[in-house]
């Protein structure tokens, strides 16, 4: 008899704590899992809404044999995505077609962070799922990957760690609402970290006037 997947169902979601902090830019892909002979039991009833094609031109969102991961946030930003385990899938999902929703919390106390039915990435003749999540320190995050229309079949799953929003002079943010404070009175930004961030565009040409980006 078949068995189902051991990361079958939220309650035995599969760690990948070990894709996180890789170098910028380059993806940290997983071992290869199926979500052949997976269910949906004990599956939550919702934060899948963008699954199938929601728009109306085919079917509405459904879920029939989803996976599950789970991670620690540590404050960077990620791209998540599925993919073929570069090249190496051995009965990969049919045209890369998968549907991921992700969520934060515990399984029995689940909050709906995110979703994606056909990632950046996807083209005429492949469509994997990838969405880009930004992570807060010490929050536990769960992914489901489940196949469109019931498709089932190897994948991975890869983690691209991405630089802080504001990490070059082109992305600077905009603080103009600290000035023009009562004399004396400092006034505080909103919070911000380095965590990620990069040296790229730095170190301007001392003889350049540097007035806009």
């Amino acid at each position: 008899i078949t068995q189902p997947p051991a990361n079958d169902n939220c309650a035995s979601a599969a760690n990948v704590n070990a894709l996180l902090g890789g170098a910028i830019g380059e993806p940290q892909v997983s071992t290869m899992y199926t979500n052949t002979e997976a269910g949906i039991a004990n599956d939550p009833g919702f934060g899948y809404e963008c699954f199938g094609e929601p728009d109306g031109t085919a079917s509405g969102p459904s879920i029939e044999h989803t996976v599950w991961f789970n991670f620690t946030g540590d404050g960077n930003t990620y791209f998540i995505e599925t993919n073929d385990c570069n090249g190496t899938a051995t009965d990969y999902i049919p045209d890369g077609d998968t549907q991921m929703a992700i969520y934060s919390g515990i399984c029995s106390i689940i909050q709906a962070v995110d979703c994606n039915e056909d990632g950046p990435n996807a083209t005429a003749t492949e469509y994997p799922a990838g969405a880009e999540l930004a992570t807060e320190m010490g929050t536990n995050y769960l992914v489901m990957i489940d196949g469109y229309l019931g498709l089932t079949g190897d994948f991975c799953l890869s983690f691209t760690r991405m630089p802080v929003a504001n990490d070059d002079c082109d992305g600077a943010e905009d603080i103009s609402d600290i000035l023009d404070g009562a004399l004396n009175a400092p006034v505080e930004s909103g919070m911000y970290s380095n965590v990620g961030a990069t040296t790229s565009q730095d170190e301007p040409n001392p003889n350049d006037v540097v007035a806009n980006c």
